[in-house]
């Protein structure tokens, strides 16, 4: 009675598939030298970094840095927006909780795309900060916790009034990571 057929026969009744394909993957076209950073939630678009030119092409010993470039793709139709240039090698990403806002980090360093408005935010502030690691509030959308390598506590950026505190300023018992 457990048999295999009968098992496909009940599970194909409990999930309703008509009109929609359980596959549907958008049309992303990623060069040779670019990597698939995240896709928007809402599959218009996507995002790819590519690596700038090296900083010393005669460099013998020592590290080698290499500064990357954020790129925003249209899915319908491949048109691409430079989102920001000179950046370290993008190691995680994130949305906000409404899907407006995606949030770069790596090498130290983190970076802001307001997506609906097509801009990025804090961009001056955050050139300036080091920043190791984010994690975007469970609860608001607006708010962005960081941690620093300097700093034991972590911070706090608001992504609306463009603005950061540091944990010990706020009144929270709680710091989401």
């Amino acid at each position: 009675e457990g048999g295999q057929a009968n098992q496909e026969e009940n599970f194909v009744g409990w999930i309703d598939v008509k009109g929609q394909s359980p596959f549907y993957e958008p049309k992303i076209t990623v060069g040779n030298d670019e990597i698939l950073l995240t896709v928007a939630p809402n599959g218009e678009s996507y995002y790819v970094m590519k690596p700038q030119k090296l900083w010393d092409d005669n460099l013998i010993k020592g590290p080698v840095h290499s500064l990357m470039s954020i790129w925003c793709v249209r899915a319908d139709g491949g048109e691409r927006t430079l989102v920001i240039d000179g950046v370290p090698f993008v190691s995680k990403v994130a949305w906000n909780n409404t899907n407006e806002i995606v949030v770069f980090n790596g090498g130290e360093r983190l970076t802001i795309y307001d997506t609906d408005k097509n801009k990025l935010i804090l961009s001056q502030a955050l050139q300036e900060e080091e920043i190791v690691d984010f994690f975007w509030s469970p609860i608001e959308n607006n708010k962005l916790y960081i941690e620093q390598p300097q700093s034991t506590g972590g911070g706090v950026y608001y992504v609306d009034p463009q603005k950061k505190v540091e944990l010990y300023e706020t009144k929270e018992k709680v710091f989401y990571k």
